[in-house]
């Protein structure tokens, strides 16, 4: 859909991308052979294990703030 839509990306939001590491690195991975780059939008709480993980599938993350005290 992301390539008949003409997108210029993909990004993992809404639900928070790092409870599911395996299907973001996968999806991520399938969408760079269509050179279609992906984006986690994400609470900012990882691991470093998680960012290995997802180190040559995701080319940014977006630390996204909703609250905070």
């Amino acid at each position: 859909m992301a390539l008949q839509n003409n997108a210029k990306s993909i990004a993992f939001t809404y639900n928070e991308p790092t409870i599911s590491p395996e299907l973001i690195r996968d999806t991520a991975d399938r969408a760079l052979a269509y050179q279609l780059p992906c984006i986690l939008v994400s609470n900012g709480y990882m691991s470093s294990d998680f960012l290995n993980l997802m180190r040559d599938s995701v080319k940014a993350v977006n630390i996204d703030l909703k609250s905070f005290r």
